[in-house]
């Protein structure tokens, strides 16, 4: 396990994070929980490192929109993060901030993703893993045709890409 102290600077703008949820205490978590169970996936979402100057941001699609939120609000839960080889163009950051705020969120595109049944980027609303696919091919890179997060991981690991878990501390057994 990596803190995220130690890869918060190496991160970069076009890295994928990747997340799980392990709570039950509400009902938007009892939500995540079945589509991991249904998709029988360790990652429910999935969303893309921002850098703004010196800071650290995650670009992601969540009810009811699209935003960025500081990666570090992340790092207590812990994540997953895959440093790509696919630097984020002008024109995929553009199209990031063009959606933030704006960009709705669809649990419809997601059953359609599930399905396999979505079009990627052909309308205005976008679940999490399809945002992630449509923004990074702006920049060239293969993220896959599956927009959800567990194909994406694959995909990534097909590609011989690294992928690390980050957590604020670490948990130490037995002390």
């Amino acid at each position: 396990m990596t803190t995220y102290s130690q890869i918060r600077d190496t991160l970069k703008s076009g890295d994928l994070v990747f997340t799980s949820h392990s709570k039950w205490n509400s009902f938007y978590n009892l939500q995540v929980m079945l589509v991991r169970l249904a998709s029988l996936s360790e990652f429910s979402h999935v969303g893309v490192v921002v850098e703004i100057g010196s800071r650290k941001f995650l670009a992601e699609s969540v009810a009811p929109l699209v935003r960025l939120i500081p990666l570090s609000n992340y790092a207590d839960e812990g994540f997953y993060v895959s440093p790509t080889n696919v630097p984020m163009t002008d024109g995929e950051l553009e199209f990031l901030m063009s959606k933030v705020g704006v960009g709705g969120y669809s649990k419809w595109q997601a059953v359609k993703a599930w399905f396999n049944k979505l079009n990627i980027g052909e309308d205005e609303w976008f679940e999490c893993a399809e945002l992630v696919i449509h923004a990074r091919r702006m920049s060239g890179a293969k993220l896959g045709n599956r927009a959800v997060p567990a194909s994406i991981a694959k995909e990534v690991l097909q590609q011989g890409l690294n992928m690390y878990y980050v957590k604020n501390e670490e948990v130490k057994l037995g002390v």
